[in-house]
């Protein structure tokens, strides 16, 4: 089973079954490799983190996000995080750090999704299926009828 990650619960299972067999037939029961049944042995196998809610970090826009960028964000709808980057490296580089653009285009994108300017719904037209018989239905009654009435081209 090389390739797939280990579920907590077949770890669960094979310290369960462990107990009673050997490192082979548990591995075997458990649904893994016995290279992965030595490591688990081994406590080599990580643990699944969780994600965490926390910062890892102090917030690299905090001093710009609510005085500079979301009025700009606000006065103009067309313009770009890198437009905005741009100006804060530009006039405000003792506030903002060149390495937090991305932290910069995250935001913003977040920022319009929630308080930005709806996008416009386009629906595609085409034809339906009924409209297709229509129009049989019209050149079978009609176009027979209108053939007699062309004048041939000179």
């Amino acid at each position: 089973m090389s390739g797939n990650k280990i579920t907590d619960q077949q770890v669960k299972r094979y310290m369960k079954f462990r107990q009673t067999e050997n490192q082979a037939a548990a591995a075997a029961k458990a649904g893994i490799s016995e290279r992965s049944a030595r490591r688990i042995d081994k406590h080599e196998l990580h643990p699944k983190t969780e994600e965490r809610s926390w910062r890892t970090r102090s917030d690299p826009l905090a001093e710009v996000w609510e005085n500079i960028v979301v009025p700009m964000l606000q006065r103009d709808n067309e313009i770009t995080p890198v437009g905005i980057f741009d100006h804060l490296c530009e006039f405000h580089s003792d506030l903002f750090t060149a390495s937090s653009r991305r932290t910069l285009e995250r935001r913003i994108g977040k920022w319009r999704h929630l308080y930005g300017p709806s996008k416009d719904v386009v629906f595609l037209q085409t034809p339906e299926a009924w409209h297709h018989k229509l129009s049989c239905y019209f050149r079978k009654k009609y176009c027979n009828s209108l053939h007699t009435h062309l004048i041939p081209a000179q």
